[in-house]
């Protein structure tokens, strides 16, 4: 009668164990009326990573506007490898997302680009934040003010900022 017991709570003990449950990385953007049939597709195709294997945070009540897997991507005839990427859109002003990610990013390098937008990158060095080859293949987080011509105030009431994270 013993060998059962011990086999059930083996199997037991393997199945939660088995079983953890993944925290998402941030919620989405809900998709209204308003929200564009262009935004509408990039909503839904967002595929939210476990919060466990990106280790930039999200900013707390930022929602998660687009995804990209990381891949491989062609610029003047030469492929290379490109991180994966989350679009965060935000309720609060620039100023003080910005000031929350210097604290949590202590050891990360950060700085204003051109009185637009702010820049936090894994390194030191040298980045620029308009070279494309380097925010899709260097970790980094870019935080900028919300454009009218992008009309993200139809995907999300309030909308302030626009938080990008690119990561390994």
């Amino acid at each position: 009668m013993r060998k059962p017991t011990v086999v059930i709570a083996m199997l037991l003990s393997f199945c939660v164990s088995s079983f953890v449950i993944a925290e998402p990385y941030a919620d989405k953007v809900q998709v209204t009326s308003s929200t564009s049939p262009m935004s509408q597709m990039m909503i839904k195709g967002a595929n939210i990573p476990d919060r466990a294997l990106v280790e930039i945070p999200a900013y707390p009540g930022a929602r998660i506007f687009q995804t990209r897997e990381a891949g491989e991507m062609t610029m003047n005839d030469e492929v290379y490898k490109t991180l994966a990427y989350i679009k965060l859109l935000s309720t609060d002003p620039v100023e003080k997302i910005v000031a929350w990610y210097k604290e949590q990013l202590g050891t990360y390098t950060y700085e204003d680009v051109f009185g637009v937008s702010w820049v936090f990158w894994k390194g030191e060095g040298e980045f620029n934040g308009l070279d494309m080859r380097q925010r899709t293949t260097i970790q980094n987080v870019g935080v900028s003010e919300t454009i009218a011509a992008m009309e993200y105030d139809k995907d999300m009431k309030g909308v302030k900022s626009v938080i990008e994270v690119t990561y390994e």
